[in-house]
């Protein structure tokens, strides 16, 4: 099992977009989390497929330890948990986290 870690990703068309990338990865690994605090808009893609797991995006608002240890499951605008097995998406983020 595998600690993955966020690697920023520097786009030539818009240097105030932040992008991060974890992977690859496989169904036994761990992402790390990522310090996003200052960005009220998050937007998440998601592609291939994960080995039969199934990930859920979690935040944290926890600022007393780093990494946090407390996480909750997010959700998107319509409500609905932000997790996937095998599809390829696009999901905006309904929460503004600390963590991601």
């Amino acid at each position: 099992m595998a600690l993955i870690k966020p690697v920023r990703i520097k786009t030539p068309w818009d240097p105030a977009v932040l992008i991060y990338k974890w992977g690859p990865a496989t169904e036994n690994d761990t992402f790390e989390a990522l310090n996003f605090g200052r960005q009220t808009d998050v937007t998440m893609q998601t592609e291939g497929t994960f080995g039969g797991a199934t990930y859920t995006l979690e935040g944290s608002l926890e600022a007393e330890t780093e990494p946090p240890t407390k996480f909750v499951a997010l959700k998107d605008p319509q409500g609905d948990l932000i997790s996937h097995a095998t599809s390829d998406a696009i999901d905006a983020v309904q929460e503004a986290c600390y963590w991601y």
